[in-house]
């Protein structure tokens, strides 16, 4: 792996995806990690709170795209605005990430 394209992977943020897991389960695995020290904090998201999905490169450009639309457009409240912006902004960093750095930086060849 290309040791700069390697620090921009390791850099951008991580997460694991555990079907089945239980709040008591989540709750464990939190705390059997602080212990291990392999990251400075554990955040347990709660589904009932926030919802999480792992989407794919196409479905962040689309996603994009809508929200670009819409905000060139006005067709959203004006108190939606900021937070459109805002995920727009995220999932354009997402996509150059990808792009330049993401899993084309990962060195199959081995």
């Amino acid at each position: 792996m290309n040791n700069n394209m390697s620090d921009n992977i390791d850099a951008y943020y991580w997460s694991m995806d555990l079907p089945g897991l239980t709040s008591s389960g989540a709750e464990k695995l939190a705390d059997w990690v602080a212990t291990t020290r392999l990251t400075p904090s554990v955040l347990i998201v709660d589904p009932h709170e926030m919802h999480t999905l792992h989407m794919d490169g196409e479905t962040v450009a689309v996603l994009a795209e809508a929200l670009r639309k819409s905000l060139s457009n006005g067709v959203l409240p004006d108190a939606m605005e900021p937070i459109a912006q805002s995920m727009l902004e995220d999932f354009e960093a997402w996509l150059t990430f990808a792009q330049y750095g993401g899993n084309d930086a990962i060195d199959q060849s081995d």
